[in-house]
């Protein structure tokens, strides 16, 4: 994926009429249809996607839409009842202070787009596929005096090719093998449909969450079970390099490398 570049926006500061909403809403949070369970989704399904160049999609339904938001250079926002939708040649991005929200403006000659989206599971009441944000977004064509509110459920599409389980082999400077370890080298399995991560550190089996946006990934605090192994300062390292921290990753087959900054931090192999 591309490096991202932030541009400035708040959304917060817009001067403008209400929203009214669409004739019927689209999904909103997980469970929001009892009747639809969560689907498996491939990590393969947005290849395409992704190799246009696409950052995140979102989706949402009654009346039917999606969004594609390139973050370089545009968004395109599409709906099923045959208007002519919004491809704008500009995004700006704001991150809300003191919340998980983030924000997205673009205008165009046709109209204008206002995409917020807020941290939050949102599963798609119509496909049952789970999204790792809610998405609310305003759109107003030229002409039109107020904004029409669609709500529904997106995600960024990470490399696909970091869903995979890896093995470590390298960490801050160090090699690492399975010498000394019970349960061989520390490995860790992401992945990107359910943004998760789980794994084993050398003694001990882990599990947390991640998030991951074009090259960058944060991966949360993570849980571990509480065994006494010999081995156990790798371990420690390697949850404390992993946990909290913002790292950038490199996937340059067969490997996978993992930075803080300029500073390579992890390297891995595919877990065979």
């Amino acid at each position: 994926m591309k490096a991202h570049t932030s541009i400035f926006l708040s959304s917060l500061l817009f001067c403008c009429a209400p929203p009214r909403e669409a004739t019927q809403s689209s999904p909103k949070g997980e469970g929001t249809n009892p009747v639809t369970e969560a689907v498996e989704v491939s990590p393969n399904k947005y290849i395409d996607k992704q190799e246009a160049g696409i950052d995140f999609v979102a989706y949402g339904n009654e009346p039917g839409w999606s969004l594609d938001i390139d973050l370089q250079s545009f968004m395109d926002f599409k709906t099923t009842a045959g208007d002519q939708g919004i491809r704008t040649a500009a995004v700006k991005e704001s991150t809300m202070p003191d919340s998980q929200a983030i924000s997205y403006f673009a205008e165009t000659e046709k109209g204008s787009l206002k995409v917020t989206l807020m941290k939050k599971a949102c599963m798609d009441n119509m496909s049952g596929e789970k999204f790792t944000y809610e998405v609310r977004m305003e759109v107003k064509y030229k002409g039109e005096e107020d904004f029409v509110l669609f709500e529904g459920c997106g995600k960024y599409l990470p490399d696909y090719r970091l869903h995979n389980t890896w093995e470590l082999t390298e960490m801050n400077g160090k090699i690492i093998s399975s010498e000394g370890l019970p349960k061989g080298a520390p490995r860790i399995e992401f992945n990107t449909t359910e943004s998760k991560v789980l794994g084993m550190g050398g003694c001990n089996s882990f599990f947390g969450t991640m998030d991951v946006k074009e090259n960058e990934i944060t991966i949360g605090a993570l849980g571990a079970t509480k065994m006494a192994c010999s081995g156990l300062k790798i371990e420690e390292e390697f949850f404390s390099t992993l946990s909290g921290k913002g790292l950038t990753f490199l996937v340059a087959p067969p490997g996978l490398i993992l930075k803080k900054g300029n500073e390579r931090v992890m390297a891995f192999k595919p877990f065979e």
